[in-house]
């Protein structure tokens, strides 16, 4: 009766490993099939369009001007399948500056591709004063 006991365990523990390499394989297919989620792929061709459409909307601000305020502003800001933006906020950087981002986004978001689901990005915005 052991013995048949044993085989049994045996023939069980060798199902549970096939499971689990089966189970593997599935797991690498999903993952050679879908290399990159929607949004990375999304951002991987658009992300430098986008930047350069803000960046086009900028007025950079007459205070920061005058007081030699540069910088990078982070902004997070959602868009949407419907083709607008919303959740515009500035993360870092310097008060003068932020307002001037989150208005380029506004301004900017009438030119971005357009979304197939609603995603959230956060961008750098950068501020220079170049001297001609």
């Amino acid at each position: 009766k052991k013995s048949k006991e044993l085989e049994a365990e045996k023939q069980e523990e060798i199902k549970k490993e096939e499971d689990k390499e089966e189970e593997i394989k599935e797991q690498e297919a999903i993952q050679k099939s879908n290399p990159k989620t929607y949004e990375e792929q999304f951002l991987d061709e658009h992300l430098q369009e986008i930047v350069k459409q803000i960046q086009q909307h900028i007025i950079y601000p007459k205070r920061a001007k005058q007081l030699n305020i540069q910088g990078e502003v982070l902004v997070e800001f959602k868009i949407l399948k419907k083709g607008t933006v919303e959740n515009i906020n500035a993360l870092q950087g310097h008060v003068l500056l932020k307002k001037s981002a989150l208005n380029a986004i506004k301004e900017a978001s009438q030119f971005f591709p357009k979304v197939k689901k609603d995603m959230t990005i956060k961008v750098p915005i950068v501020y220079s004063l170049r001297r001609e």
